[in-house]
């Protein structure tokens, strides 16, 4: 990896981060770098580099910030909660699975890979998934479920900040990243990175989905489930890391593959807008069954990355716990479930196909 690639890069996200953070854009330390290193690849033509080490200490630092949010309180409220956040898991991969199913009557692609581009948050394992399924078109799926990532990403952000009501819930909550002293605890802090680092590289060797996130998540969450909490970490650290994972998206993000596949475009933005219009009202409805605000509830169930949705939840101060909280439920329920039952359903499909002729 060619060092200057790497530091034009990072110049080029930080550019974008601050120009979003001046013009008070939603969640601008993450979507500044991700649309300045957008843009120049697609004005330019010209590669970017990010180093995967720089990726993973970002998720470390997000994963700690995430499982810092969590307390007895939120736990007792995760446990009464569960029966929305299955109901509202299954209600939005189902809806997504149907869009794949129309699409693939109304689409000259296969309906294999209508199926698996349209599934939400599973973007690594359906693109993996391919190489099993013989009529999956590997560059469709990952452009589908490109397209769904950047339009939640951006649109999101905008959605909930500029609501009435999202408005009024950002002004009462208290769940976000306090403007700590940068060197409050210094050891412990240092300490609890530490941990989150080295639990970070165990659920790497047991092949938890985003070690690099979830095992810090949990190695500082659940001490903070019994009344153990975590010190604070430094707002402008928290910062940097948005900016080092917006830089990421930006760079594995291929902008060529997009313009092979414009016939693509129309399918992927109706669908995605249609999920994320169910999000919002199943997110309306769980403010009117539970204590939610809808600030919270909107980014709880919608249809993107985890550490996306976490990254919003953080800068715009929602109930970082809950989100993460049905977020984690989501990725689990495809990784665990869904991800082999379309595995199953798909071959056997196929098999089914082949032996009709």
């Amino acid at each position: 990896m060619n060092f200057h690639t790497i530091i034009k890069t990072a110049l080029i996200a930080a550019v974008g981060g601050f120009l979003f953070n001046l013009i008070h854009m939603p969640v601008p330390w993450m979507l500044g770098p991700l649309a300045a290193l957008l843009i120049y690849k697609g004005i330019f033509r010209k590669s970017t580099a990010w180093p995967l080490t720089i990726r993973e200490a970002s998720q470390i630092i997000l994963g700690f910030v995430m499982g810092r949010s969590f307390s007895p309180e939120a736990g007792r409220e995760i446990i009464h909660s569960f029966p929305a956040m299955f109901v509202t898991t299954v209600l939005i991969i189902a809806f997504t699975m149907l869009c794949g199913h129309i699409m693939s009557r109304h689409s000259s692609f296969s309906y294999s890979s209508c199926i698996l581009g349209n599934i939400p948050g599973g973007m690594t394992q359906t693109a993996l998934l391919c190489d099993e399924i013989e009529d999956a078109d590997v560059s469709a799926v990952t452009i589908l479920q490109t397209i769904r990532l950047l339009t939640v990403i951006f649109l999101v952000p905008f959605l909930v900040l500029h609501s009435t009501s999202a408005l009024s819930a950002l002004s009462q909550n208290n769940q976000g990243i306090p403007a700590a002293p940068v060197f409050e605890h210094y050891p412990l802090l240092v300490l609890y990175i530490l941990l989150s680092a080295l639990a970070g590289l165990g659920a790497r060797k047991i092949r938890i989905p985003t070690p690099y996130l979830l095992g810090p998540m949990l190695v500082v969450a659940v001490p903070s489930l019994i009344g153990v909490q975590a010190p604070h970490m430094p707002s402008v650290v928290v910062s940097a890391a948005q900016a080092c994972f917006g830089a990421y998206l930006g760079n594995t993000i291929d902008i060529g593959k997009m313009e092979e596949y414009k016939k693509l475009l129309p399918f992927a933005f109706g669908i995605t807008f249609a999920v994320i219009a169910l999000s919002m009202l199943a997110g309306y409805i769980l403010t009117l069954i539970t204590h939610m605000d809808l600030l919270t509830a909107f980014l709880a169930t919608a249809p993107g990355g985890m550490s996306e949705m976490a990254v919003t939840a953080i800068s715009v101060k929602a109930d970082l716990p809950t989100v993460t909280s049905y977020q984690l439920f989501r990725v689990l329920f495809i990784n665990l479930l869904t991800i082999p039952f379309v595995s199953f359903m798909l071959q056997r499909k196929m098999k089914q196909t082949l032996h009709s002729q």
